[in-house]
């Protein structure tokens, strides 16, 4: 974040904040005459010339010619950013809302990953490249388990979390699996396991096999999942990386190369999420904020969204320094807002 963002007066704050949201719209240096006409304030066209001139002088606003108006530096960008972040953020407008819900109740009963549709679905909706960093596979939330008998000496174990990661293994035992025995295995766990970690499977099945004398079965099936269901490392999952040509506001096409090329490596993507997974619930980088030195002439909006109440993985948004933030804010809120409803209904 940019430091010592230094302190303006309440007129030289809503200059500021017209400048950016009229670049935003139209992408056009700003006039003092734009302002005077537009913004509603009572005051000379010489006093906002004077404002922008000690604005400029301060950092937060760039004369590209001489004979123009001015547009945002990054700073001015961090400071309307901190300012719509200082109140309750407010979801979207109603259409949003609704088309984001029917997005959602339209993945009840299917498989399909819950990531995989939010990255496409965000993508869609502000048209620019979002970012997911799904959870470890092992925190993830139970949905469902199935063992099925394979034949005398094995059986398959099917495993269905929340968010649509299967899970599927034949698993080697000693004693001679029956659909019966299998059947009300499979019903304790998924009773024991509702709502709770995929990691406890092995422990809930250590419980199973004390109360029924150590019975080797369970010790079999025990055993094989713990190989199978350990930290692991993090899906991720980019949607929308061709919106780079439409948002790179240099329009240097060798950059532009540059960023589809970062957007395919995965350890590149999981570094910019993962920076703050553990901050703040909302991070916003701006420009020469970014740590990735290609990706200084975009923004990067990430929040957080949790598991049980502990922060559980990242959504992010990569899109052009004038980008519309207070809507895209709202978006991306809302529907990490709605993963962890369903990462964390229990009913699901």
């Amino acid at each position: 974040m940019l430091k010592d963002i230094p302190e303006i007066t309440l007129r030289q704050k809503k200059i500021l904040e017209f400048i950016v949201q009229e670049f935003v719209k139209t992408g056009e240096p700003i006039s003092s005459g734009t302002i005077t006409s537009l913004a509603g304030l009572k005051c000379s066209s010489a006093t906002i010339r004077n404002e922008m001139a000690k604005l400029e002088e301060m950092g937060f606003l760039i004369q590209p010619h001489t004979v123009s108006g001015r547009i945002p530096a990054d700073s001015a960008y961090r400071f309307f950013v901190n300012e719509i972040i200082k109140t309750r953020i407010e979801p979207p407008q109603n259409e949003t809302v609704e088309a984001i819900k029917r997005e959602y109740d339209a993945l009840k009963n299917k498989t399909e990953s819950l990531f995989t549709k939010t990255a496409d679905m965000l993508s869609k909706m502000t048209n620019y490249t979002s970012m997911i960093l799904a959870p470890q596979l092992n925190k993830s939330l139970f949905k469902y388990v199935k063992l099925i008998p394979m034949s005398s000496s094995s059986i398959l174990l099917i495993m269905l979390s929340v968010t649509g990661e299967l899970i599927h293994k034949i698993i080697e035992v000693t004693t001679p699996p029956d659909s019966e025995t299998l059947d009300s295995l499979t019903e304790t766990l998924n009773k024991r396991l509702l709502g709770k970690p995929i990691e406890e499977l092995g422990k809930i099945l250590d419980e199973e096999a004390d109360k029924n004398n150590k019975n080797n079965l369970l010790d079999s099936i025990s055993k094989e999942s713990k190989k199978i269901i350990t930290p692991s490392s993090r899906e991720i999952i980019v949607s929308g990386k061709n919106k780079v040509f439409d948002y790179s506001e240099t329009g240097d096409v060798k950059n532009i190369k540059i960023m589809l090329d970062l957007l395919e490596q995965e350890n590149i993507i999981a570094e910019i999420l993962s920076e703050t997974i553990k901050g703040n619930d909302i991070n916003i980088m701006i420009g020469s904020e970014n740590p990735i030195v290609e990706m200084k002439d975009c923004s990067i909006i990430t929040v957080n969204y949790k598991i049980n109440s502990t922060p559980a993985g990242k959504i992010g948004i990569l899109g052009p320094k004038r980008m519309p933030y207070k809507r895209v804010i709202s978006i991306i809120n809302y529907v990490a807002e709605n993963i962890e409803d369903n990462l964390n209904n229990k009913e699901e």
